[in-house]
């Protein structure tokens, strides 16, 4: 049956096999080591800049860290890591805004409290 298939048919077929790993086939260690490494990028980018990363400097995060995960040797889709990852770090920013948000009522909440 595989006789009809070329050489080059074969090797498509075995390099897309490779290349079809999506987040949920990955394993646990694969999937904490890609989120720590997230993570620490996106803490180096609000310290450097202080500000948190918009849609094309999360982009641009997520570029870098593919670039870590392919040196690593994990086969995964771009889509799949900028779906996981760029999901979770908005989920980021939402925190670090309600955290300064907090700190900015208990500033306002000490003021009038001292003004009285």
């Amino acid at each position: 049956m595989l006789t009809n298939i070329g050489k080059n048919s074969v090797q498509q077929i075995a390099w897309s096999a490779l290349h079809t790993r999506k987040w949920r086939n990955l394993t646990r260690l694969q999937k904490k080591w890609i989120l720590e490494k997230a993570h620490r990028l996106y803490r180096k980018f609000v310290t450097e800049n202080h500000w948190i990363p918009h849609r094309s400097e999360r982009r641009a995060l997520i570029e870098a860290l593919y670039r870590q995960i392919n040196d690593r040797g994990i086969m995964i889709y771009k889509g799949e890591v900028f779906r996981v990852v760029d999901h979770r770090m908005r989920k980021w920013n939402r925190r670090y805004l309600e955290k300064e948000m907090e700190k900015a009522r208990q500033v306002v909440q000490n003021g009038n409290e001292t003004a009285e």
